[in-house]
């Protein structure tokens, strides 16, 4: 469970995330480039950390991680997909927690 990378299995499912050093607080707009994106919150670090930690568990690959979130097979993991895949995979997590992973993950609110 330790093992698991959160950060490797979104980024193979095409969710952009911030390069290492501007999640560790190095601004790139001093160098001239965009801003660093806001660092998730707890809340939402920790709902991470259970997705990877559930997804290593089970000993799932990137994509059959994803497979299991995308419960309605149409290529998106929508918000009652993310709901389904916490309730049947048997993760710990709060309504709270599903709305803030789902909302940081998908800003635009279309899977």
């Amino acid at each position: 469970v330790g093992s698991a990378d959160a950060q490797s299995v979104l980024q193979s499912r095409g969710v952009a995330l911030p390069p290492a050093d501007e999640q560790k607080g190095e601004a790139a707009g001093a160098s001239g480039g965009p801003a660093a994106a806001a660092p998730p919150s707890t809340e939402v670090q920790d709902a991470l950390n259970t997705v990877a930690a559930t997804v290593s568990f089970n000993q799932l690959s990137a994509d059959d991680g994803y497979d299991a979130f995308d419960v309605d097979e149409d290529g998106q993991v929508s918000l009652p997909d993310l709901r389904s895949a916490v309730q049947t995979l048997q993760m710990d997590m709060s309504e709270v927690s599903v709305l803030a992973l789902f909302s940081y993950l998908d800003d635009g609110g279309t899977g």
